[in-house]
């Protein structure tokens, strides 16, 4: 910022929003991005133990199996409609502007609605699976016999989800921190639960029943915390109002599109890998995308603590704080994510090598492909994401759904011919096509932030 500019925004009447944008961006921000380093050390120290133990435990087969097993929960996570993002994004902004009876209606209303989809979810997966329905396991072999293992995981993403309301309750208050290192607390614990049966039983049942059981826990932690933290929102059960439902669920839906994308390329893209090339070719594709992915952490440190802090500029108005924001989400994808991802370029076949036990060898190409689709996915991903906390993404859940069951198809096509190398490069044109189509978004969007930046300084 100009010291023109800041000094026209230091008086008058934009004095008070200065000032809070400036604690914002020192205090809360630097916390809120603290306290994401725990949860990303976390997923990486599982992603870096876990491949190698799974392995040793489970064979080859069987772990390529499992990993297909656990796209169950990743597919029913998308049942939120996209409620608890558009959720936190609203509660952030009404608890900027002291409106608690509003947080308080949206929470409640948020945990009702997504309860009773993820039961229902639950309860329809178990007669599908229990009933055979469609000839599940005559088109998938691996699944004969390990049908409480799935039922045991829609659990677990039937708690995972519900524990998503009272998370996003604790963030849009004021209480970042105190969700995420909770929450990374308990991935922490199920992440060793699992590795521990995994080690003693190798049963797949009780990896999924252990799971299912700490989340469980985890969701009544949080249920309780928001409760005795922010007792004026109270506990969840009751109050719901279909009112508040109808206001989140447009920008929910739209905001939908970005799990489903999300899954379609991570799980779908695997669920084609053993459609075509089978369980062992998932257990390569799959941890050396793992790998190549671990960058994105990094940058999800900040990018996820921004989220509040956007929110609540939006809900002030401020387009000089949101503009600030932006540029700080630059600076993040060009300094820390591109060296990481050539680094992971040049290295990632070596490292995979040394972390598998040379069980996995994968290629030059697959790596090198892989890498790349992570930095064009950062740049949507995020983008899209931060976009949703001041509603600015409903243009686009359209064109992201159009072009990831696009890509789908390219990357089964591209595996029939070309095996893992096909079924990667078919992630890279939709990740790609994917930034192209969110960056001209947010090109629009800094523009008009700009405009009211210049407008507010002229009138200064």
């Amino acid at each position: 910022m100009s010291r023109p500019i800041g000094r026209i925004l230091d008086s008058g009447r934009f004095s008070l929003i200065f000032e809070r944008v400036r604690e914002l961006s020192r205090r809360r921000l630097f916390r809120d991005s603290a306290s994401n380093v725990f949860g990303v050390g976390v997923k990486i120290a599982y992603q870096v133990v876990s491949v190698p133990v799974l392995l040793a435990a489970l064979g080859e087969y069987r772990f390529g199996v499992w990993l297909l097993l656990f796209t169950v929960p990743s597919y029913l996570a998308l049942s939120d409609l996209g409620l608890t993002t558009a959720a936190q994004n609203d509660m952030a902004a009404a608890d900027a502007r002291g409106e608690t009876d509003r947080v308080r209606a949206i929470y409640r209303s948020t945990f009702a609605m997504i309860g009773a989809i993820a039961v229902l979810l639950l309860l329809l997966l178990a007669v599908v699976v229990f009933f055979d329905v469609g000839g599940l396991t005559e088109r998938a072999s691996y699944v004969r016999g390990e049908q409480w293992t799935i039922v045991l995981l829609g659990g677990y993403a039937t708690a995972a989800m519900i524990s998503m309301a009272p998370l996003a309750a604790l963030q849009a208050t004021g209480l970042y921190a105190l969700g995420a290192l909770v929450f990374d607390g308990f991935a922490l614990i199920e992440s060793v639960a699992l590795l521990v049966v995994a080690g003693l039983t190798s049963r797949l049942v009780l990896m999924a029943a252990a799971y299912m059981a700490v989340r469980c826990v985890a969701t009544l932690v949080l249920i309780a915390l928001v409760r005795f933290r922010r007792p004026t929102l109270g506990w969840p059960f009751g109050g719901a109002r279909l009112v508040m439902l109808r206001e989140l669920l447009p920008p929910a839906l739209a905001l939908f599109a970005v799990p489903v994308a999300l899954a379609t390329n991570l799980q779908g893209a695997a669920v084609i890998v053993g459609a075509v090339l089978g369980p062992i070719a998932v257990a390569t594709f799959v941890p050396v995308r793992t790998v190549t992915r671990i960058a994105l952490q990094f940058v999800g440190i900040i990018a996820r603590a921004m989220m509040p802090s956007l929110a609540a500029a939006g809900g002030r108005g401020s387009a000089e704080a949101e503009e600030r924001l932006w540029l700080l989400n630059d600076r993040i994808l060009v300094l820390l994510l591109f060296p990481m991802v050539v680094g992971m370029t040049v290295l990632g076949p070596w490292l995979i090598g040394i972390w598998s036990h040379g069980v996995i060898r994968p290629s030059h190409l697959l790596v090198a492909i892989l890498a790349m689709s992570v930095l064009a996915h950062a740049v949507w991903y995020y983008g899209v994401t931060l976009l949703s906390t001041t509603r600015n993404h409903m243009a686009l859940p359209r064109p992201i759904l159009v072009v990831t069951v696009g890509g789908l198809v390219v990357c089964y096509l591209l595996a029939r011919r070309w095996g893992l190398e096909g079924a990667a490069g078919g992630l890279l044109v939709a990740e790609v096509t994917l930034a192209v189509l969110v960056r001209r978004r947010i090109a629009h969007h800094r523009a008009e932030l700009r405009r009211q930046i210049g407008t507010s300084a002229r009138a200064g």
